[in-house]
């Protein structure tokens, strides 16, 4: 007489038992994300030749900010949700560093805080396009 075999359930995503997805959105700590940020800022510096010190930025200067701070440019207060990607979509609100003058690094006296989404906005343009292009939305709404 043959074996009969149950069938297996379909393998689902939800089904896990450890879901990264979950993870990193419920435990992660501000502290962690300014060390990634950190860490982010030093490789860009050096891919991009730009000079670098580990005594310019420490953990719990960039968690203050994280937690506490305001966009400098917009004056939103910052995020503290899940850094990079939730659900596939990037929270526009969240603190991230900006270069003032593009052709310098991440040292303090070059950088501001300012929401993820004015940062993809500025890119490489100067801060007057953005604030017109703000200004014309404004105006047009």
């Amino acid at each position: 007489m043959a074996k009969k075999y149950k069938k297996k359930k379909p393998y689902y995503e939800s089904e896990r038992k450890w879901n990264h997805k979950n993870y990193w959105e419920n435990n992660y700590k501000p502290s962690h994300k300014a060390l990634l940020m950190i860490r982010r800022m030093k490789s860009l510096s050096k891919r991009r030749g730009f000079e670098w010190s580990d005594d310019w930025w420490f953990v719990d200067q960039i968690t203050e900010i994280i937690e506490n701070g305001y966009c400098v440019m917009s004056g939103i207060k910052f995020t503290a949700g899940f850094v990079g990607q939730k659900n596939g979509i990037r929270d526009p609100f969240k603190a991230t560093p900006d270069r003032i003058d593009n052709l310098k690094g991440y040292e303090p006296s070059n950088v501001r805080w300012v929401v993820y989404i004015y940062n993809i906005m500025k890119n490489n343009f100067k801060d007057e396009d953005v604030q017109t292009f703000v200004n014309a939305l404004k105006n047009f709404a």
